[in-house]
């Protein structure tokens, strides 16, 4: 069954049939494997290693859309069995996928050409479909250190080509996300045990297209949660005894609304998390702190969303210092958007999620305050932002913003959000650690 499934949609490139088809014959490929005992999965272990040869050999095809298809296959049929791999104990992932004796060989091929589909001007669902492939390798196992088949992705480096992805404004929209997402993972891999060469190229980026880029990303993700956040406030918050009813009710359903909530949350911590690994890791990057960028979150969702086939084509995306003295001051500022976010996130320390969530944001800030150079943009009088900090709900006052009627230093926002932190988290269980940090 394993084997017709994969045959079938290996087949599809030359029979004109959309792409949609090869969406429905993969989870067809995925549900084959995912029914296989432990008895079944060592019997096909040729046919798998197979497979993933052949589907290597197609990328190196002329026609693009059976690059498309062997991608696609590839993404199932790895995803699928790093699942059955997790179910069952005793199976080594890269005998069962790949094959001991051709894995290094097998793996090379392949990520040179990932390199090549990222680096070239290819289509953009060949890209993405890269770029989900690489997601897939790197987070198929819940902890990162032991995936072996990213032990292949240390020898054989993706590192230049998601760079490329960060500073072009149409390859950064459409693909930043993800790049930095899989850069963030590959820095995790045995960060501590071993020499990590991911780790030793982010430490010495010094290319500012490259870290304004990452930058961006970092940014349009937690302006997304903060965007969100404020218009769910518009949306629910009234006024008067209306106001108050609501809010009664509403705290009935508290749990059901931290769910979902935490899963909002989860959804860009990849950006948490590689904003503290580029702070921790490269104090070049702490320049970038001060710029507002070129690029508004408003247009970077306009052009996700009208033109989604976009490539890298425009601006450089060179950030600019704009002069204080601008009438609308708004948050495209990295800085900004991080303090803005964290008077949301810390609004809620009750779940693990959301507390370990406020702790690397703590975290962060601490590195942050760490660096002299930080420090002293900070205290800089003639950079100013106008920083909206969100305010806890309390008995005594409502909750939502004070609009800063004027810019200020980023320093007075840090010591007013350090402030509202402790005088909203004096309570019986005392957040002790966090207000350590």
């Amino acid at each position: 069954a394993v084997r017709r499934a994969a045959s079938s949609v290996l087949c599809l490139g030359e029979s004109g049939l959309g792409l949609p088809k090869v969406d429905q014959s993969d989870l067809v490929l995925e549900g084959e494997i995912g029914r296989l005992q432990a008895d079944q999965l060592a019997g096909m272990r040729d046919n798998l290693n197979a497979l993933f040869h052949e589907c290597c050999a197609h990328l190196g095809h002329s026609h693009q859309i059976r690059v498309v298809y062997a991608l696609q296959t590839l993404v199932g049929v790895v995803r699928a069995v790093y699942r059955k791999c997790v179910q069952l104990s005793g199976f080594d992932l890269v005998n069962f996928l790949i094959g001991f004796d051709r894995a290094e060989q097998e793996m090379s091929i392949l990520i040179t050409h990932i390199n090549r589909f990222l680096m070239a001007d290819s289509p953009a669902c060949l890209k993405d479909l890269c770029l989900k492939l690489l997601l897939v390798l790197a987070s198929g196992t819940d902890n990162v250190s032991t995936n072996t088949l990213l032990e292949y992705l240390m020898i054989n480096s993706v590192f230049e080509s998601l760079l490329r992805l960060l500073t072009q404004s149409g390859l950064r929209t459409r693909h930043g996300k993800a790049a930095v997402t899989v850069l963030t993972l590959l820095v995790q891999y045995r960060k501590y045990d071993s020499s990590n060469p991911y780790i030793l190229k982010l430490s010495i980026l010094d290319q500012e297209l490259s870290l304004h880029g990452y930058s961006q990303v970092v940014t349009s993700s937690l302006a997304e949660y903060t965007s969100a956040y404020e218009a769910s406030i518009a949306d629910g918050g009234g006024g008067g005894w209306l106001g108050a009813i609501t809010n009664m009710v509403g705290n009935m359903f508290v749990s059901e609304d931290s769910q979902v909530r935490n899963e909002k949350m989860r959804s860009h911590n990849p950006a948490l998390l590689a904003l503290y690994e580029i702070i921790h890791l490269n104090r070049t990057f702490i320049t970038t702190l001060a710029h507002y960028q070129t690029e508004s979150m408003g247009e970077s969702l306009e052009l996700n969303q009208t033109q989604p086939g976009a490539e890298g084509e425009g601006e450089d995306g060179a950030p600019q210092v704009v002069p204080a003295q601008t009438d609308d001051l708004r948050s495209v500022n990295l800085l900004v958007t991080f303090l803005e976010y964290i008077s949301i996130a810390m609004q809620d320390t009750k779940s693990d999620v959301a507390h370990s969530n406020v702790t690397l944001c703590f975290i962060i800030l601490a590195c942050v305050t760490e660096d002299q150079y930080a420090t002293a943009l900070m205290h800089d009088p003639n950079l100013v932002f106008k920083v909206k900090l969100h305010r806890t709900p309390m008995r005594h006052r409502k909750a939502g913003v004070e609009p800063p009627s004027h810019g200020r230093s980023l320093v007075c926002a840090l010591l007013d959000l350090m402030i509202e932190f402790i005088r909203s988290h004096l309570m019986k269980r005392l957040p002790v650690e966090l207000h350590l940090l």
